[in-house]
């Protein structure tokens, strides 16, 4: 019995560590950060962030779970026919009136890759892919967004010391779910080993 009871406590000390590992990733282009209790009341609160870019100079993402319940063609009054049907997130705090598509595509100039197929790209060429392909915009491989989330050199570092976020490697499809408003929920329960 005795054996039993010390191979079970060994077992949940390893499952306790598994589950805890994500946290302490140093973050990467293409992994996300889920933001942890410490972040409760804030405006990043119940937020999964896309790390889109990570150097010496700082970290930029985008939150993948934040739908605006607009349609593009309300935020962006340009955009009408199909494109104007997509519906908009809110990818940050950053610059929210600037745009920003998160795309399935091949790697194209202007284009920042992600993570396997998902390339990144704003501003200009943005507005140029969404008007050339108004009317052949698959909403399954396709993200616009509003805005982005940027940290200094070393800011996002300490915020994950801090226990803010856990940084976690995903499934590229968790990116386009049809179900946004649940990513948090699952990648939280999944990896902070806490039941919500």
């Amino acid at each position: 019995m005795r054996a039993a009871r010390s191979w079970l406590q060994l077992a949940l000390l390893f499952c306790a560590g598994a589950y805890a590992a994500p946290g302490t990733n140093s973050p990467a282009a293409g992994m996300v950060l889920v933001a942890t209790a410490n972040l409760s009341g804030s405006s990043f609160e119940n937020t999964v962030i896309l790390i889109t870019q990570h150097n010496r100079q700082g970290t930029l993402g985008i939150a993948i779970n934040r739908p605006a319940h607009q349609n593009l063609a309300e935020f962006f009054p340009n955009f009408k026919a199909e494109a104007g049907n997509h519906p908009l997130y809110l990818g940050g705090p950053v610059r929210p009136l600037a745009l920003f598509v998160l795309a399935r595509t091949k790697a194209r100039e202007g284009w920042i890759p992600v993570l396997a197929d998902i390339h990144l790209t704003g501003g200009e060429t943005a507005y140029r892919f969404l008007k050339q392909n108004e009317n052949n915009l698959p909403k399954s491989q396709l993200r616009i967004f509003a805005g982005y989330a940027g940290w200094t050199s070393g800011q996002l570092e300490n915020e994950i010391q801090r226990g803010d976020w856990l940084t976690v490697a995903i499934d590229p499809g968790i990116i386009f779910s049809t179900e946004p408003d649940r990513i948090w929920a699952d990648l939280y329960r999944l990896h902070s080993g806490k039941w919500i």
